[in-house]
């Protein structure tokens, strides 16, 4: 098999030679989308990796080394992951769109924060359909209207109304 699929590799560096620009471009098109489908796979993959200590018993130092030397995932990517991990415990199948790799982890993170066990099938659906730009704003709307009171006030992140205070208090000011 090994042999095999070195002696089409080099058929393929022969060939680079003499194909067009077009068909060079449709290569490294192809070639992108794959690369990036998997890598969204093997991110899908860390939580288990990181459950089972897989990546200890394969003589890595950390699961940061692991995601680094296999796939090449930075740091701040792992732990987002796991942390997005964590948070889609109790919803199923936003969960098995993490590990399927189907739709990436940063579209599947903007919905995790506001998604419930009750509503984990509306937002695998939003987050299949709609683009990362379209849910995100989706998202902050849904924030909006789920932080509002019974009076219709913003709620701030600590419950209290938003009154504006900054731009009544601090609406112009000048330096000398």
């Amino acid at each position: 098999f090994v042999l095999r699929w070195v002696n089409s590799n080099l058929k393929t560096m022969e060939n680079l030679e003499t194909i067009s620009d077009k068909d060079l471009y449709a290569r490294c098109q192809e070639y992108g989308v794959n690369a990036r489908i998997w890598k969204r796979r093997f991110a899908g993959l860390l939580p288990e990796v990181l459950r089972r200590d897989l990546h200890r018993r394969r003589g890595f130092g950390s699961i940061y080394e692991f995601a680094f030397k296999m796939a090449g995932m930075s740091s701040a990517s792992v732990d987002k992951v796991l942390h997005l991990a964590e948070k889609l415990e109790d919803k199923p199948l936003l969960r098995e769109q993490l590990v399927s790799g189907s739709q990436g982890w940063s579209k599947i993170e903007k919905v995790a924060f506001i998604a419930t066990a009750e509503t984990d099938k509306e937002w695998a659906e939003r987050v299949e359909t709609m683009g990362a730009d379209a849910l995100g704003a989706f998202v902050e709307v849904k924030r909006r209207q789920l932080t509002k009171n019974e009076n219709g006030e913003n709620l701030t992140d600590i419950g209290e109304a938003d009154n504006n205070f900054r731009t009544q208090q601090w609406g112009t000011f000048s330096f000398p």
